[in-house]
């Protein structure tokens, strides 16, 4: 079976501008975002804005999940926190608990 694809139109996001808002989601909404989702949402949020879109539905897919994401700059503020945190030996006595 032939399938078609109809593209009718192209959104431009700055990897600046899908950063912020996946780091908006992931901060406000709970919502675990990779930085190609906030590239759709952005998008999608520029398309509902249009007059012409006022009172529709707009639908945006969300490609990426965070784990992808969590050695680039997404995640480079969190990384350094982690990073920061003391370490310390776990007694054995506590692991012999868990096993």
């Amino acid at each position: 079976m032939k399938r078609l694809f109809l593209v009718d139109a192209v959104e431009k996001v700055n990897s600046e501008e899908a950063l912020s808002l996946s780091r908006e989601v992931i901060r406000e909404e709970g919502i675990l975002f990779g930085i190609s989702s906030g590239a759709a949402l952005a998008a999608g949020l520029r398309v509902a804005a249009r007059e012409e879109n006022k009172d529709k539905v707009i639908v945006v897919i969300i490609p990426s999940y965070t784990e992808r994401y969590l050695s680039t700059a997404l995640s480079e503020k969190e990384l350094a926190k982690a990073r920061a945190l003391p370490v310390e030996e776990v007694p054995e006595v506590f692991l012999q608990e868990v096993h």
